[in-house]
């Protein structure tokens, strides 16, 4: 199914640049489309599709950080032919500045290129709605008003929301950890921001596992409740209905429909705010304000937001992605020369298509190759793919085979808009769990976080700067917890307490309590030891008043230093524990003489100490060190308390 138009030929570019040939296919023809007089049946209803907040920016007032930023409005009525629409802005709310007046025709299409393919989406920019461009890097920072004015034949209709001009807005930038980075005990959470008017930090986490229809194991993600309409199914009178149909399905996990009948429904109602033509398909500029104003429409502004990715590269999916937001990607596939010949003209790009992202694993099956898979609106099955993070080109690519196309081969397809459905930014978010707060930016922005506190595996990290003007901006880090804390079934807890020198695993603790560990130096009472026993390295005294079931298994490190200052063959290392009058031998699980540990199992806490018999002519270990740690046991973590300074706190 091919619409025509008219064709705009380029002179043959010297080299070539994707994403200049995409902006080129983007922005070269005009098609204006008239829509027929209606009666006159209802008043307008102005909407400002953008500028809008999304996941990274929000706070009391629309924020806009960009030198020329787009004012699109729509008509949601949509009962009367727009005859123009005014836009204005004011710094006090009275005073009013013309940013100029679209007397675009309704509905106003913006810029299209018709493909050639059959995949439903249409190349270009804008999309429905009306427009103006405010350039408002000469304002001075600080609040203003926008103002749209509609007119039909009736009359007109104004809408005014406030928004607040900030160039360096409030947007955290992680130091450290790294996305996917390893985490152990406790870290300093690191970040920092543009903006020089920072009062607050708001630090919190999720456990991943506990993010809604999100399945992890390792790398792999997998989002699960995901639609699975087909856009086939969904209109009689076309099949180039890809996009709402892919954006129903990346609804369906956050918002699900009741029943077949409502899901048609809903796809319909996406394809008309977003003016799909049943013939040729979707305007990429159309999914935003389309999806926003059905948003909108059915009350759910207020809880999930819309965030738009131009061109977005393998990072930017696998945050995406990782982080549970619902996700559509929008891919057109580059095949030169076009029809015209010459490489590098608008023809060269001859299909669109849009997709549901279903799940990532961020280990490369090749150099900068990782599998994903999507749900295809054509059909509304899953399938596997290989999205390709191109370091040669401006633009990635996922292998597609057209199913409409049976014939022909799969192919590069670029990725060329990402949109990112996901809750509405909190303080923190509901599902996390705070960390910390930091008001004081003397030694910069962070908090500390205990990662003993929370399971292992991966955590995503919220964190929220808020400046001296009330705007807020976020940003989500995913991190893999590893620590040696076990869960052991309902109602009782594993933990491993990790110290360095030793480490402590209480198995079944089912009440909270504090464990006071102490190192002394070599005790004047041996009853129970051998005669010539001595004892190598530091002696720990360990005891708890949390509630556990025995057995204890304690692992302690030693240094081969050690061992050849006591005289004491590594084979014969024995670890012994007092039980109130006499010293016993602690029964060994395991020694492993790589790593220099061992491990053994006692029935309750005492001071514990490892040694043996020298040989004869070596020395003895002496000089012990004294230093208390206080450890905090919970059932669900470990929590270290005590002096900042203190040898055994990390």
């Amino acid at each position: 199914m091919v619409q025509k138009g008219a064709q705009v030929k380029f002179n043959k570019p010297r080299s070539i640049n994707l994403r200049r040939v995409f902006s080129y296919t983007l922005s070269t023809i005009m098609i204006l489309l008239f829509a027929v007089p209606t009666a006159f049946s209802g008043p307008i209803e102005p909407f400002f599709a953008s500028p809008q907040n999304d996941g990274r920016l929000f706070g009391p007032n629309t924020i806009i950080d960009a030198e020329v930023a787009q004012i699109k409005v729509i008509d949601q009525a949509r009962v009367n032919p727009i005859l123009q629409t005014q836009f204005e802005y004011s710094a006090d709310g009275v005073l009013w500045n013309l940013i100029g007046i679209d007397f675009s025709p309704n509905p106003e299409p913006g810029e299209v290129t018709w493909l050639t393919g059959y995949g439903g989406m249409m190349s270009g920019f804008g999309g429905y709605g009306w427009t103006a461009d405010w350039d408002t890097w000469t304002l001075p920072e600080g609040q203003y008003w926008l103002r749209a004015t509609m007119w039909d034949f009736e009359g007109f209709t104004e809408r005014t929301i406030p928004v607040f001009i900030d160039p360096t807005p409030p947007k955290p930038e992680y130091i450290f950890p790294l996305f996917e980075e390893t985490v152990t005990g406790v870290i300093d959470i690191n970040l920092d921001s543009l903006d020089e008017n920072i009062n607050f930090l708001e630090v919190a986490v999720q456990d991943e596992a506990k993010v809604k229809n999100l399945e992890t194991s390792g790398t792999l993600v997998n989002q699960t409740g995901l639609g699975t309409q087909s856009q086939t199914e969904t209109t009689t009178t076309g099949t180039a209905w890809c996009s709402p149909t892919a954006t129903k399905n990346a609804l369906e996990r956050l918002i699900p429909t009741a029943d077949e009948t409502a899901n048609i429904e809903r796809v319909r109602e996406l394809a008309k705010k977003m003016k799909t033509s049943n013939a040729t398909g979707t305007l990429p500029g159309n999914i935003d304000s389309g999806l926003r104003d059905y948003l909108n429409q059915i009350g759910e502004d207020s809880s999930y937001t819309v965030t738009s990715v131009t061109v977005p590269r393998w990072t930017d999916y696998e945050k995406a992605m990782r982080s549970g937001e619902s996700i559509i990607v929008s891919i057109y596939h580059y095949n030169p020369p076009g029809p015209d010949g010459i490489v590098g003209t608008a023809d060269d790009w001859d299909a669109g298509h849009s997709l549901t992202m279903k799940d990532k694993d961020s280990q490369a099956r090749a150099p900068n190759k990782y599998k994903i898979s999507y749900v295809d609106p054509w059909g509304g099955g899953s399938h596997d793919s290989t999205w390709s993070a191109n370091a040669t080109t401006t633009m990635d690519s996922i292998t597609y085979d057209p199913p409409w196309t049976p014939a022909a081969d799969g192919g590069e397809w670029y990725v060329s808009y990402m949109w990112e459905i996901s809750p509405k930014p909190a303080s923190p978010p509901p599902s996390y769990d705070l960390i910390g707060t930091d008001s004081d930016s003397g030694d910069g922005w962070g908090v500390s976080w205990d990662t003993r506190s929370v399971s292992n595996g991966y955590h995503i990290i919220w964190a929220s700067f808020t400046d001296d003007d009330g705007n807020s901006g976020a940003a989500k880090q995913v991190v893999y917890v590893e620590n040696l804390n076990t869960r052991a079934g309902p109602g009782e807890e594993t933990v491993t307490v990790d110290l360095g020198d030793v480490s402590v695993s209480f198995a079944d603790v089912v009440i909270d309590g504090n464990t006071v560990l102490t190192t002394t130096g070599t005790p004047a009472n041996r009853t129970g030891l051998p005669a010539n026993f001595e004892f190598a390295g530091n002696l720990y005294d360990i005891s708890t008043d949390a509630s556990y079931t025995p057995p204890v298994q304690l692992t302690f490190s030693y240094t081969d230093h050690e061992l050849a200052s006591a005289g004491i063959v590594e084979s014969e290392l024995q670890i012994y524990h007092f039980d109130g009058a006499t010293w016993e031998q602690a029964a060994k699980i395991s020694q492993d003489t790589i790593l220099n540990k061992i491990t053994v199992e006692v029935d309750h806490l005492s001071i514990f100490g490892g040694g043996g018999s020298p040989t004869p002519g070596t020395g003895v270990n002496s000089g012990m060190l004294s230093v208390m740690a206080l450890i905090l046991i919970t059932c669900g973590g470990i929590v270290l308390r005590g002096r900042k300074n203190d040898p055994f706190f990390t």
